[in-house]
């Protein structure tokens, strides 16, 4: 590990695939100037949280042991105030709902190139919020555009949205971030074939949602 120098970023991250820890590790000394501590389970990496400071928590979805809302949510509980995203080779998009919902930061997946993978930790360490491109462009299987396409979720908010609420209303309403109302709208607009919420409120209208 590189010497820690006052500048330096404090990052753990939790995965159970010890090469990927150590590679990782070491590009991320590297490319982003950061202290990076690892932890290939979830006790371990709770004692991590009790004993430092971190900037950025890098939380593996598939934790042997434990699902991947159990161990955000310990992890939150332990560090509520440190953004944490998600790890994984390949989520649902209701599984990263879920994630965010809770209070997630992110989600990263582990097929991303090491500098896409870098760039998404810089956006995180700047406090945002970080989505891949792919989630907002990946295809759905074409169906016929009606209400039993849309997740219960999704149906609240399009029951809202109808309802001429805002987004901050929607949220408040459901317990949830303006950012996971954005999201289920992405969602919402390409399973009932519409390009905005307008389009989306008639729809539904039209429909007696």
């Amino acid at each position: 590990m590189n010497a820690e120098n006052n500048n330096s970023k404090r990052i753990l991250m939790i995965d159970d695939h010890q090469l990927m820890l150590d590679v990782l590790m070491r590009y991320f000394n590297s490319a982003l100037d950061a202290v990076v501590d690892t932890a290939s389970d979830l006790d371990a990496a709770l004692d991590l949280v009790d004993e430092n400071s971190y900037d950025l928590i890098l939380l593996d979805y598939n934790l042997p042991g434990v699902s991947g809302l159990t161990g955000l949510n310990k992890i939150l509980e332990r560090s509520a105030n440190t953004p944490t995203a998600i790890i994984s080779s390949d989520l649902p998009r209701e599984a990263i709902y879920d994630a965010m919902s809770m209070g997630a930061k992110g989600y990263i997946p582990k097929t991303s190139r090491a500098e896409a993978f870098a760039n998404a930790i810089r956006f995180l360490l700047m406090g945002e919020t970080f989505l891949p491109a792919e989630f907002f462009t990946r295809k759905v299987e074409p169906k016929k555009p009606r209400i039993e396409n849309l997740s219960a979720r999704e149906s609240d908010v399009l029951l809202l949205v109808a309802e001429g609420r805002s987004n901050k209303d929607v949220a408040n309403e459901l317990g949830l971030s303006e950012t996971t109302v954005k999201m289920h709208l992405r969602s919402i607009y390409s399973k009932i074939g519409v390009d905005n919420r307008t389009q989306a409120a008639l729809w539904a209208n039209q429909r007696k949602v």
